[in-house]
């Protein structure tokens, strides 16, 4: 465990039935960081498509590892969702702090335990999609050794887009 914060945190997988709890969390997170980046109604059609508890179980029943961040006050501080296909780099799909705990190193605990995790699922790359206008991700995670790797217009429907960066690093063991 490592002191960052409010005490002592822990990264811990997240099992199905903490999925509704990891849905709220999100919800927290994204209502009150991306508005101003994406707008009220984006974030609301992308918490409704994306974190509903139905669609984080799905994807988590196709192997996709769900990791939140805790202390035993807290039971979800942030979280982290990976997928390890074969024959691809690992993918982090999710990974949100807390806006309260930014700065605290908090979030750079959790991105250690991502990689230890996709380290020890045999992948030697992590990658990753971060929004074009998000600078402090973007500067987050040039920090930890990320690079751009490609622009994207990614269409999530209803008229709706995701202009992002895709960011890879090398991991080392």
């Amino acid at each position: 465990m490592a002191k960052i914060g409010e005490g002592l945190m822990q990264v811990v997988p997240c099992f199905p039935e903490e999925l509704p709890a990891l849905a709220e969390c999100a919800r927290a997170i994204w209502t009150r960081y991306y508005p101003p980046i994406i707008g009220m109604p984006q974030v609301i059609y992308m918490l409704n498509h994306m974190y509903a508890t139905s669609v984080l179980l799905k994807r988590q029943e196709r192997g996709h590892v769900f990791l939140r961040l805790c202390n035993p006050q807290k039971p979800f501080l942030g979280f982290a969702e990976l997928e390890c296909a074969p024959d691809a780099p690992a993918f982090l799909h999710k990974f949100y702090i807390q806006l309260h705990l930014r700065g605290s190193g908090a979030a750079a605990h959790l991105l250690r335990a991502v990689e230890k995790f996709a380290l020890e699922s045999g992948k030697t790359r992590l990658a990753l999609h971060v929004n074009r206008h998000n600078y402090p991700a973007q500067k987050f995670y040039q920090k930890q050794g990320f690079q751009i790797s490609a622009r994207l217009d990614l269409e999530i429907g209803q008229e709706f887009q995701m202009n992002d960066y895709r960011m890879e690093k090398h991991l080392q063991p």
